[in-house]
């Protein structure tokens, strides 16, 4: 059998996508069986029940599930003070993301026992997130192995039977209603965090149902970055301050993991300063770095002797120090595939400039707002009071996925706060007769 394609289109790659792999045109042919040597034909899997069963009485799998007395042991000491099913839970996943290290392997199947991955404490995803549910039932909660497969990976498809396209063995546990999906392989990741390559993926559920299940994986954190900047201006354009990045949830995660292969000042540099190559850092403090239930602080002193142009009479200076972006991420005028950002995401910066008494601000900048339909904004305020600037701004993005169709307006909306990002304020110095009246707060206008 032969076949063939003509005509096929351009493809390039762009930002935003889960996996190219969703999108190639092509032919997935599935094995139906093989001749065996001594005759006859042996038959693979031909419907996801018998896919189970096939997992579940592999080695790699069902055959790393047992409850042993270590198991049993280290189930009942972790959980003596936990009244609840929840509570159990996050001890058992606590003390696994926290003693067991990843080996950097993802699989679904495991390489070693679960006493092996108690006295090695170390090994691949499937190692560490077994003993995770043979744990969790030695400690009386239900829980069942799900597989999947990474979004880099492409998408699961659910229409033929088979076990060869799953990449992932994860744990799967409901507790009033409520789904957890699993992973512990990372310390920095509280259980309510599902690993963003996995999110929204199919998996399917290996238990003893007669019929196979599968679930969605689901999770409404969000990556939320805070920056608060206070700064003052000297009139020879020196600039000195503090900048606090607070981080939460996807953010929080991911910069924790940063933490432990970059130094703290490195980390400052991308996740803080943003690449800001007009300040220096000076000294960087992190707070909360090991508790991964409150939001993760990193605190920046910063400077710069030569942060603003300078005229005759006059500073101009980017009121907003550190901007979201200077790069608009889509380059290209039209879009292939729909856009995929994996989970929502917002950033705020608030800005507090003091500025020379010496100098005022005559014509403040404007207020702007845009806005696709409430699944993306941008917001930036601006006000002066006294010899203090203050500017707050905040993207948004609200939806994890976009059509094609919004791809015109989500590239105007990045430029549109590029632009806004880069605007100066011109402080003219003051007549000498100015100096003892209070400058009156402008009303700025808005820009839609």
């Amino acid at each position: 059998t032969r076949w063939a394609m003509e005509n096929l289109g351009a493809f390039r790659a762009e930002p935003f996508v889960t996996s190219l792999e969703d999108h190639y045109s092509k032919v997935d042919i599935r094995l139906a069986g093989y001749a065996l040597p001594t005759g006859g034909v042996k038959l693979v899997p031909s419907t996801w029940e018998e896919v189970v069963t096939m997992l579940l009485e592999s080695d790699g799998i069902g055959g790393r599930l047992e409850a042993t007395s270590d198991v049993r042991r280290l189930a009942a000491r972790l959980t003596e003070d936990c009244g609840s099913p929840l509570e159990k839970m996050k001890a058992v996943y606590d003390w696994v993301s926290t003693s067991v290290a990843w080996n950097g392997n993802d699989g679904v199947y495991a390489e070693q026992t679960t006493d092996e991955v108690l006295e090695s404490l170390s090994g691949n995803s499937a190692d560490i997130n077994y003993l995770l549910v043979s744990l969790l039932r030695s400690a009386g909660v239900a829980a069942d192995v799900i597989v999947t497969r990474s979004r880099a990976n492409g998408a699961v498809q659910t229409v033929l039977p088979s076990a060869d396209q799953f990449d992932i063995g994860m744990a799967h546990v409901t507790i009033d209603s409520t789904e957890f999906f699993l992973d512990a392989t990372n310390p920095s990741r509280p259980f309510t965090i599902v690993p963003a390559n996995v999110l929204g993926a199919r998996a399917l559920v290996l238990n003893d149902d007669p019929a196979a299940a599968w679930v969605e994986i689901r999770s409404d954190a969000r990556s939320s970055r805070t920056l608060v900047t206070n700064a003052a201006l000297a009139p020879d354009r020196s600039l000195t301050g503090t900048i606090t990045g607070l981080f939460k949830e996807y953010a929080g995660v991911y910069i924790r993991s940063d933490l432990n292969d970059m130094a703290p000042i490195d980390v400052a540099w991308e996740d803080v300063m943003l690449g800001n190559d007009a300040l220096s850092i000076d000294s960087v403090t992190i707070v909360d770095r090991d508790s991964t239930a409150k939001p993760l602080q990193v605190r920046v002193s910063v400077s710069s002797g030569n942060y603003a142009r300078t005229g005759v009479a006059e500073i101009a200076v980017n009121p907003h120090i550190v901007c979201g972006r200077s790069v608009n991420p889509f380059t290209s005028p039209t879009r292939m595939f729909p856009i995929d950002y994996t989970y929502p995401r917002e950033v705020t910066s608030y800005v507090n400039l003091t500025v020379p008494d010496s100098f005022e601000v005559k014509e403040p900048l404007r207020n702007k707002r845009f806005d696709l339909d409430g699944k993306a904004t941008y917001v930036r305020l601006f006000s002066v009071e006294e010899n203090v600037i203050h500017t707050v701004s905040t993207f948004r993005i609200l939806a994890r996925q976009f059509p094609v169709s919004d791809y015109p307006s989500l590239w105007r909306l990045y430029d549109e706060m590029i632009h806004a990002e880069a605007e100066e304020v011109v402080l003219y110095k003051k007549r000498p007769h100015d100096l003892a009246i209070p400058a009156v707060p402008a009303e700025p206008g808005w820009d839609h």
